[in-house]
């Protein structure tokens, strides 16, 4: 429990049992800049969400206000060989060569990070985060060049480690949560 919140760890079945929750959150965080999602990029979201809780060791955390999501985050622990994929061709691109070995095993991979705004500016996110990636020696995430969430890993102490664009032509950050160099 963080305040009156409560962050509860799920598998990718525990994800799925909320996934309509989550959905309508998705919506609230990603319509608004920088994101700017429109309607057929939301309407894909439950296909993305399906295929990410197929990922091996998919998991997440559920922030809950009087059992209502208002929050979570998922992901899976980074393995070999996914470096071959359009996506992450792209992000291995935008980040030095000599950093590549940190965004792979024993590191988690954030895929997916998001505080209802109603619920924002309030440590909800700062206390997600922290949870998620507990037992990680690092973790990393990509996020919007102008995303406002860069503030929060910012002050948590993660590094922005390279660039890229989406296939979309969105800009985006790579950043890295251990300390390297």
């Amino acid at each position: 429990m963080v305040g009156n919140y409560r962050l509860t760890r799920v598998d990718a079945e525990g994800m799925r049992g909320v996934e309509e929750q989550l959905q309508a959150v998705y919506r609230r965080c990603f319509v608004e800049p920088p994101w700017s999602e429109d309607e057929e990029q939301l309407a894909k979201q439950p296909e993305r969400f399906a295929e990410h809780l197929g990922e091996p060791g998919a998991h997440g955390v559920l922030a809950t206000l009087d059992g209502v999501v208002v929050g979570s985050i998922h992901g899976w622990p980074a393995a070999s060989g996914r470096a071959g994929t359009p996506l992450y061709e792209r992000i291995f691109a935008g980040v030095d060569a000599a950093l590549h070995p940190l965004l792979g095993p024993p590191a988690l991979e954030v895929v997916e990070f998001m505080v209802d705004p109603a619920h924002q500016g309030r440590g909800l996110g700062r206390d997600l985060l922290t949870e998620f990636v507990a037992g990680y020696p690092r973790a990393w995430l990509c996020t919007h060049a102008e995303a406002p969430a860069r503030r929060l890993y910012d002050a948590a102490g993660w590094s922005a480690v390279g660039s890229f664009s989406s296939s979309g032509r969105v800009p985006l950050v790579v950043y890295l949560s251990c300390t390297f160099g």
